[in-house]
């Protein structure tokens, strides 16, 4: 099973929008407060990693440019859930489960994170799912922080 153990966990919701500032000010006034922001200039999408204490963390996720993979995902709406993510300390594993388990198709390869310190993401469709990222933090760097 692989979200049964230490290494593969639940990290967060990536939520894309048109308006982020009405994203924050919904998530900021449920006791959310904002991680890291920044830009990811390979993807033309900002980002920013809000957490709670008790509730799931949540990336609000906004382009900047019409070549963003959300751009095409927001044209019929303004937000929506854009995708989850897993956190991984053993990427070679949970890909192996992906590809035992799951028709899961690569839409993105591991690719250092600009964000996030010592991390890669990948994203994969998986079918049942949706879009699922793969947050992994590099070997030798520790754990992702839950």
């Amino acid at each position: 099973m692989l979200f049964n153990n230490k290494d593969t966990y639940f990290h967060h919701i990536g939520l894309a929008t048109k308006h982020p500032e009405e994203s924050f000010r919904f998530l900021l006034g449920g006791g959310y407060s904002i991680e890291v922001k920044g830009r990811e200039e390979k993807q033309g999408v900002n980002i920013a990693l809000l957490t709670h204490s008790i509730l799931p963390s949540i990336e609000v996720i906004w382009d900047f440019s019409e070549n963003s993979p959300i751009a095409n995902f927001l044209k019929t709406q303004d937000s929506n859930c854009y995708h989850i993510c897993f956190a991984t300390n053993d990427y070679k594993n949970t890909m192996k489960y992906l590809e035992e388990n799951s028709r899961a198709i690569l839409i993105s390869p591991l690719t250092p994170s600009t964000l996030m310190e010592n991390t890669s993401v990948s994203f994969h469709y998986v079918k049942g799912i949706g879009l699922v990222e793969l947050l992994y933090h590099t070997q030798g760097q520790g754990q992702v922080e839950k």
